[in-house]
């Protein structure tokens, strides 16, 4: 019976059609509406009053188009529409299909935009069920009937009842449904809270991470440009070693010229004594050092072929320091290297350094 029942279900139920949120039907894409007239919007018999022409005016401000459709007849129904200025269809032998259908062209609307709002099950919503457009009950606006909606009435209340429990029951299932949907929606914002909080923790190790590659490239960079810098510094240094050894052997090559031939009888040869002065030897190995008279000056230097530089490094404050500058010495020194030459005056038989020579102690 139940199955039965739902075939005269409405989509909606409401307690009058001025209650109705118009303004929403229009944003959810309903264009057409279809109004049975008496006890929907007017009481049974009724001529169209302030309440009904606003109510138009309202509709037709919002967008839509509108259309009556009544089992009256004309004179009923054309006066009413006149004045709510809208479209209209009398004797429509409600809930024959045919004139809901009439009212939808009459609209140029369809099935999907089209809402119907009467007060009766058995014609009105039945009817529209039927053509399949959307139906609204709405409860009559004044109780007093012809008889025969009397007796409809009574069935309607049989109707609604079991209507009525469905729809509890529904909005039961509605109501849990959103109960989990609440949940779900709580655990959803739970689960996007952690989320956010793990991205943002790994927001914060890759920015981490980035800055950490970002200090490594920096000080890479900072690493190389030092080690161009040394690489330059060291070149440069390379070169001006070249150019000072350069020098050095030029000033080599000149004092060995201003020293004469490599005659050894233009050489003469001194060699330190007991008492710490030169004093000339005709034996070079015993010489340390050899000189080369240039008018009253003896230009002197170590005698570097043989003379006995191994005895002079062990002890250079004897040999070496009085008659020297030493330059470099370097740690196990075995030899002597010539930087430039000194000069001596005889004076009293002996000789006066006027000049040091330069040397370094180096290692060979």
């Amino acid at each position: 019976m139940r199955i039965m029942f739902k075939t005269f279900y409405p989509d909606e139920y409401v307690a009058s059609t001025y209650v109705l949120d118009f303004e929403k039907m229009y944003r959810e894409g309903c264009r057409g509406l279809v109004f049975d007239i008496d006890n929907t919007l007017v009481p049974h018999g009724a001529p169209a009053d302030e309440r009904a022409i606003c109510l138009f005016d309202r509709l037709r401000s919002i967008g839509f188009d509108t259309c009556l459709i009544s089992n009256n007849q004309e004179p009923r129904v054309k006066p009413f529409a006149e004045k709510v200025q809208s479209k209209y269809v009398f004797n429509a032998h409600k809930p024959s299909t045919k004139n809901y259908i009439k009212a939808m062209e009459l609209m140029q609307t369809d099935r999907g935009n089209t809402v119907f709002i009467g007060d009766q099950l058995f014609t009105d919503v039945w009817g529209a069920k039927r053509t399949g457009m959307k139906s609204i009950l709405v409860k009559p606006i004044y109780p007093k009937e012809e008889i025969q909606i009397v007796l409809k009435r009574y069935l309607e209340k049989i109707v609604l009842h079991f209507y009525k429990k469905e729809n509890e029951k529904n909005q039961k299932l509605l109501s849990d449904k959103d109960v989990e949907i609440e949940k779900f929606q709580q655990s959803l914002e739970e689960q996007t809270k952690k989320f956010d909080e793990e991205n943002k923790k790994n927001n914060e190790l890759e920015s981490g991470w980035v800055k950490a590659l970002d200090e490594k490239e920096k000080i890479e960079e900072e690493a190389k440009s030092q080690l161009e810098t040394l690489k330059k510094e060291y070149n440069k240094n390379l070169t001006d070693k070249d150019k000072e050894i350069s020098r050095l052997r030029k000033m080599l090559e000149s004092y060995s010229v201003s020293f004469g031939s490599d005659d050894p009888s233009e050489k003469i040869y001194f060699e330190v004594s007991e008492n710490g002065t030169l004093e000339e030897s005709m034996i070079s190995s015993d010489s340390l050092y050899w000189a080369s008279k240039s008018g009253s000056i003896y230009k002197f230097t170590i005698n570097t072929d043989d003379g006995p530089m191994i005895k002079a490094i062990s002890d250079v404050n004897r040999y070496l320091i009085p008659y020297c500058d030493i330059q470099n010495q370097m740690e196990g020194a075995n030899t002597i290297q010539i930087i430039s030459i000194g000069e001596a005056k005889l004076m009293m038989g002996s000789f006066q350094v006027e000049k040091k020579a330069v040397i370094s102690l180096i290692k060979q």
